[in-house]
């Protein structure tokens, strides 16, 4: 395991925040992943905004979501700065309890385990730069 450091801008990184409302569905019959949920949008009626960085359980009192155990689904578009578009892109994650698995715009990225931990993945190859609106894509279990 290697430590990561918290990046700040400076003179030769940018950084863009995420954090924000992210879409967010349940996904009790564990259906995401057959049902390839990582290829478009989160939709549907049971879809719902959900604030990042939190904790899902802790934001609502329906005891539906309150109580749950298992995977979700989190999602976002966001628009990769055109200067970016040659540079290397790194995507992190504060800390995600306990498991994620990470798309972008379908694409597999990666996985990580251990929650409270910040982890990153290098994403540059997998960004379509004849377009700058991406989405990404993070199927959680707690």
């Amino acid at each position: 395991s290697q430590a990561i450091l918290y990046p700040y801008d400076t003179p030769t990184r940018q950084t863009k925040s995420l954090d924000g409302l992210w879409r967010f569905k349940l996904d009790p019959t564990a259906a995401g992943h057959e049902e390839e949920w990582y290829k478009s949008s989160l939709a549907g009626d049971d879809v719902m905004e959900m604030p990042v960085p939190c904790s899902f359980n802790d934001i609502t009192t329906d005891a539906s979501i309150r109580d749950y155990l298992g995977v979700v689904w989190y999602d976002r578009d966001f628009i990769l700065p055109s200067a970016w578009i040659q540079e290397n892109v790194v995507l992190r994650f504060g800390s995600v309890h306990f498991s994620a698995e990470v798309w972008i715009d379908g694409v597999w990225v990666g996985s990580h385990e251990g929650g409270h931990m910040a982890f990153e993945f290098q994403v540059s190859t997998l960004l379509n730069t004849e377009t700058t609106k991406h989405r990404v894509t993070v199927a959680v279990n707690n």
